[in-house]
């Protein structure tokens, strides 16, 4: 019997990524924005379910990405933040 242990402590987490909306899915066939978005909130809630916050929060633009994410991180304490593939 496998056992899972639930952390005692509630973090607070962002998970930031690309929009679905402005993703290049040529890469991915069959990979939809609402796909995309659907395994998103799955994860979310996964998470959740172990006893976290989290946050979803999405860029749209690789110019303004950095700025977006700074201010984001000053106006709001999160204690993990959790960069999408494509953000990395």
């Amino acid at each position: 019997m496998i056992q899972r242990k639930v952390c005692a402590m509630t973090s607070k987490i962002l998970m930031i990524g690309w929009d679905p909306s402005v993703v290049d899915y040529s890469k991915w066939p069959g990979l939809t924005p609402d796909k995309l978005r659907a395994g998103l909130t799955k994860d979310q809630q996964k998470v959740q379910k172990l006893g976290h916050v989290v946050q979803l929060d999405f860029v749209t633009d690789s110019a303004t990405a950095p700025e977006t994410l700074k201010a984001r991180l000053r106006t709001e304490h999160f204690d993990v933040v959790v960069l999408g593939a494509g953000i990395r």
